[in-house]
């Protein structure tokens, strides 16, 4: 059994906690493409993914508010030694044929256009090597 892991994460004010269900262990560099499904039980409003996976997949409905964030390692270094420090990555999402696509910034939501199939993409891509977490909420 995968343990839950449970964070928070600020959207209005409001901090909402955030399970995860499929949590996994560190990311580790992907050898190809790997498409993670984003699936929320019942009653949940947020998905947390921990661990490889470029891009992130899910149904969502029109006039659904959409939030993502995203973190990861970034390995550091000088003459001195080496260390990895936790950054935020950039978070994008594309829609329809992918010809549409909106920049998540800021913490500001961004409004479901349409009905259908998203994809979550982050960067930079220099991260996928390292641990990450990949959080989106649908309120």
């Amino acid at each position: 059994m995968k343990p839950r892991m449970l964070t928070t994460l600020t959207f209005a004010g409001a901090l909402i906690a955030v399970g995860g269900a499929d949590a996994q262990s560190a990311l580790t560099a992907p050898d190809r493409l790997r498409t993670v499904r984003i699936a929320m039980s019942r009653g949940e409003v947020c998905f947390r993914h921990e661990g490889a996976g470029t891009h992130l997949v899910g149904e969502f409905r029109r006039g659904q508010r959409l939030i993502a964030t995203s973190t990861g390692d970034a390995a550091q270094g000088d003459e001195r030694g080496q260390w990895d420090t936790t950054q935020e990555r950039s978070v994008s999402v594309s829609w329809g044929r992918g010809d549409s696509s909106h920049a998540f910034e800021d913490g500001t939501p961004f409004v479901a256009p349409v009905s259908g199939r998203y994809t979550f993409t982050y960067s930079p891509t220099s991260m996928l090597g390292g641990r990450g977490v990949f959080i989106v909420c649908a309120l």
